[in-house]
């Protein structure tokens, strides 16, 4: 379930229908300025709450893997050594 729930988290974080993300163009004499607003009409505060929720998901992965190890007769010091030994998961 705690996997869902990342994949849930990076799923609200990510935005591919560009058409929702509009680009402004502002033009005068000799030059072109582009705004491009990445923040789907969400508010700042809506912002950090997917990032939050992101970073809280990522960051509990590892005692939630070391207590399902428990749980299924699994070696937990395994999830410690794999995460010791990849950079990526640190």
């Amino acid at each position: 379930m705690k996997i869902l729930r990342i994949y849930a988290s990076i799923d609200a974080s990510q935005e591919f229908d560009m058409a929702k993300l509009p680009a402004r163009v502002v033009q005068d004499e000799g030059r072109v300025v582009v705004f491009q607003d990445f923040t789907g009409g969400l508010s700042a505060a809506e912002i950090q709450n997917v990032a939050h929720n992101l970073v809280d998901n990522i960051a509990k992965l590892y005692d939630h893997l070391r207590q399902w190890a428990r749980q299924n007769g699994k070696d937990a010091n395994k999830v410690t050594d794999a995460v010791k030994a990849s950079h990526s998961l640190q």
